[in-house]
């Protein structure tokens, strides 16, 4: 009894040693990325900066000098009447009215923070785009819109720790795109989110509430410049990541998978030999168009790999060209058709590997069609 089962061990290891194998071959290069929102035949744009806010703090400003500058008058006109007094009305209005003497200083309206009225040219020098140059008069136009910063600040007690101060700030960044024909191809939004336990500036714990508020109000303009200034910087960054993933030129690595075969009873010395071809190709993809000579080795190369397709047998895993081998087979012919741009072949070449495997969890499928789509779309909106 011991012996059968041996023997049936046996039969089932070798079994196991035949089946044919894919084996994931890892392959880095880099690829020229189309934009996905292309601006200009000519490849140059210009900007333009509209900071919405800053009319209403030039009025605010002036509102309140105005103001002061009324108090100021009155206070030193206060005095003078005062001044011209005789004594005895003076002391009348002491004792009887209990007025004060007048000190010629008026008690002036307090500025709030005023947000920062930023440098035009020093935003538009933060607005880059690769492979585009930004040009003044361009018809292309990206139009920066910096929005209102504003600002929450809560005082705060924990009788165990002491008083403290938080404060959060809301600044934002909207960007329009605007192509060569004046049609708005993108309108988007950035701000930066809070930083540490929820909020963008917390302070240490202070004995008294007049030790806290006193803190406040003398580090207040210098806390809430450096929260404004870390907003714009942020949202700015975001955009210029935007700019470049879609509407650059970009050179983009890429890690991919290319499958080889294996088997102790089969052999894919030929099948195989398409792979050293393939690691030289896609190194040859960081230029864009791909000239003629490395189409047709990809095409050379694809046809290696499609021959085999018409021997898949996914009924048996002892097959030379089994379920296995044939899904690797399809990942590598879709990957391959995608750079030359053939992607209604590279959709039937993935949809033949989800016969395969219909549940279609492979990492490098879902790699694969996440390429795909995004190479599909970028070069529909280049055509």
């Amino acid at each position: 009894m011991k012996i059968n089962k041996i023997l049936l061990l046996i039969a089932v290891f070798v079994s196991n040693a035949v089946v044919a194998q894919s084996s994931k071959e890892k392959i880095t290069f880099s690829y020229q990325q189309l934009p996905l929102f292309p601006m200009s035949a000519d490849k140059t744009y210009d900007v333009n900066v509209i900071l919405p806010y800053e009319d209403d703090i030039t009025a605010q400003k002036e509102a309140i000098a105005a103001e002061n500058k009324e108090l100021k008058e009155e206070a030193k006109q206060e005095k003078k009447d005062y001044d011209n007094k005789k004594v005895g009305a003076k002391l009348v209005g002491k004792v009887l009215l209990g007025e004060s003497k007048p000190t010629g200083r008026a008690k002036l309206v307090e500025a709030p923070f005023y947000q920062t009225i930023w440098s035009r040219d020093e935003i538009k020098s933060k607005v880059t785009i690769p492979g585009l140059e930004q040009n003044e008069g361009a018809t292309a136009l990206i139009t920066v819109f910096i929005n209102r910063f504003d600002y929450t600040y809560n005082a705060q007690h924990i009788p165990e720790k002491g008083y403290y101060y938080r404060v959060n700030g809301t600044g934002t960044v909207t960007m329009e795109a605007k192509d060569e024909n004046g049609a708005v191809v993108s309108n988007k939004t950035f701000s930066a989110s809070k930083t540490g336990k929820g909020n963008d500036f917390q302070s240490k714990y202070f004995r008294s509430e007049y030790a806290r508020d006193k803190d406040w109000n003398l580090n207040k303009e210098a806390k809430l410049r450096a929260i404004e200034s870390n907003k714009l910087r942020t949202s700015m960054s975001q955009m210029a990541a935007y700019l470049k993933s879609n509407m650059g030129y970009n050179s983009v690595p890429y890690k991919g998978i290319v499958f080889t075969f294996k088997s102790k009873k089969h052999d894919y010395t030929a099948l195989n030999s398409a792979y050293p071809t393939s690691v030289e190709v896609y190194n040859m993809l960081n230029t864009y168009p791909l000239d003629q000579d490395t189409k047709g080795r990809i095409v050379e190369m694809t046809e290696i790999w499609k021959a085999e397709t018409e021997n898949i047998d996914g009924g048996s895993k002892k097959a030379r060209i089994n379920a296995e081998v044939g899904e690797g087979l399809y990942l590598n012919l879709a990957f391959a058709s995608i750079w030359l741009e053939d992607f209604s072949k590279a959709n039937v070449y993935l949809a033949k590997y989800k016969v395969l495997d219909p549940k279609g969890k492979n990492k490098v499928y879902k790699s694969v069609q996440k390429l795909l789509n995004d190479q599909k779309a970028r070069f529909a909106a280049n055509q």
